[in-house]
């Protein structure tokens, strides 16, 4: 299906999202942290990032910056457990092609799935 980067520094989260998405036939890279994530992006050819906005050294705020100064174009849908307004303007204006408040109900790609499948067909239709 699609080969997606995944960088979030909660292994619960990693172990649970990384399995489902195998599961449902994507293939998934895992970073603990967004130092690593630009030599990944460059290194391979992914069709979706998911990222973390909570992270220590490099929030995900700060690595989408980065990506735009880059120029990288992976779509990317932006993740927090903690969301506010500002922060999803603030990543839509980076070049985040979605915003996602993580559910407290453990749910995480029950929910989440929609999106990412959306966010495929958007991104090969470009």
């Amino acid at each position: 299906m699609a080969r997606i980067l995944l960088i979030d520094d909660d292994e619960d989260t990693v172990l649970h999202l990384k399995q489902d998405l195998e599961a449902a036939g994507h293939a998934v890279e895992c970073l603990a942290s967004a130092e690593g994530g630009l030599e990944a992006l460059t290194a391979g050819d992914f069709d979706l990032l998911l990222l973390d906005n909570q992270m220590p050294r490099l929030s995900g705020i700060e690595f989408l910056a980065e990506l735009r100064c880059r120029g990288v174009s992976t779509p990317v849908i932006l993740m927090t457990g903690h969301g506010t307004p500002d922060t999803a303007i603030q990543a839509r204006k980076l070049g985040a092609r979605a915003y996602f408040v993580k559910p407290a109900d453990g749910q995480l790609y029950r929910r989440l799935e929609p999106l990412i499948a959306e966010m495929l067909r958007t991104s090969r239709l470009m």
